[in-house]
């Protein structure tokens, strides 16, 4: 029975992250200030949509589309897209944010990272850790840049999202990032499956 429920329970968040990522994408544009960001920091439109870059809104409009999708409130806050406060209160954790969808080695969307734009003490947020998202499992970029990496049998592991879609952008399309600088033994192994000699350019 506890298998059942933990299975469903992934289910409903695997299928919410896939909307809410479409939902990300298309507000992306609908938002002048953060697509002008990206395109500030010298990112095209073809690796905006390689990643699938987006933008969230204010809470109430992730809300109304899910409900708009069939899911109940109760179902939403299964996720970690509402943050409660001490009085009860839910508002967004990436609202107002440049969403990076993060996908498992099996491909599949398991978290988001959010970047501010704007005047927030916090650039970066990742989901929290729950039963599909586990940071230390994760390589950001593998998916996106496989095929190079196969083909070349070199792997290139830096820090961040943008680190790893701004080499996307100028040509080299054999990095990962490990979101942090904390790296896993499940990190360093999934690399060496891949090169023989990982080379690893974490910021100074």
């Amino acid at each position: 029975k506890k298998n059942t429920v933990i299975s469903n329970t992934e289910k409903l968040i695997y299928e919410i992250n896939k909307e809410c990522n479409e939902f990300f994408q298309h507000s992306l544009y609908k938002n002048k200030t953060a697509y002008e960001y990206l395109l500030s920091r010298g990112l095209n439109e073809n690796v905006i949509k390689k990643y699938k870059l987006g933008f969230c809104s204010e809470h109430k409009e992730l809300i109304n589309f899910l409900n708009s999708k069939g899911y109940e409130l109760d179902q939403i806050k299964q996720t970690d897209f509402l943050i409660q406060n001490k009085k009860n209160e839910f508002f967004g954790r990436f609202s107002k944010r440049i969403t990076f969808p993060i996908f498992n080695f099996s491909n599949l969307l398991v978290g988001f990272g959010g970047r501010d734009f704007g005047n927030s003490k916090i650039k970066y947020i990742n989901s929290q850790e729950n039963l599909i998202f586990k940071k230390s499992q994760i390589l950001f970029g593998l998916n996106e840049n496989i095929e190079t990496i196969r083909n070349t049998n070199e792997i290139i592991l830096v820090e961040g999202y943008m680190d790893v879609i701004k080499l996307y952008n100028s040509g080299l399309r054999n990095s990962v990032s490990s979101m942090g600088t904390s790296l896993s033994e499940v990190q360093i192994n999934k690399m060496w499956n891949y090169s023989d000699v990982p080379v690893i350019c974490f910021d100074g």
